[in-house]
Formats: C-alpha cells, sequence, structure tokens
C-alpha cells in the first residue's frame, strides 16, 4: 500500500509539473492610467433588541 501512494504521489508531482506554462508565455500586466480615487464606502443597517408583540402581557399580575 506504502508503494501505491508514493507512486501516485510522484505521478500527481510530475503531472503538477508538466502543466506549468501550458497556455503560452507569461503576459506582463498592461499600465492601466486609470484608477478608482482611494476611498472606503460602507453602507448597510443595524438593529439591536427585542422585537414582536403586542405589548399586553398574557400573565396577569399577583395579588
Amino acid at each position: 500500500m506504502s508503494k501505491f501512494i508514493r507512486l501516485a504521489g510522484c505521478l500527481a508531482l510530475i503531472a503538477g509539473l508538466a502543466a506549468c506554462g501550458v497556455d503560452g508565455a507569461p503576459i506582463p500586466p498592461a499600465d492601466n492610467t486609470e484608477t478608482p480615487a482611494p476611498g472606503v464606502t460602507l453602507s448597510g443597517s443595524v438593529s439591536m433588541g427585542v422585537s414582536g408583540g403586542s405589548g399586553n402581557s398574557p400573565i396577569s399580575p399577583a395579588d
């Protein structure tokens, strides 16, 4: 079993290395002069607390 795992690992390594450069020579990124303005934009809403209910308690006060 150990030889099978070792063989499978070697084959996976060879296949991974063989796939390097399959899509052709590397292309450098283009110099894009249009960059977005720096800054941070946050939006959304936050709520906290207990919601629901009509405000009428079904429990009567103790006498």
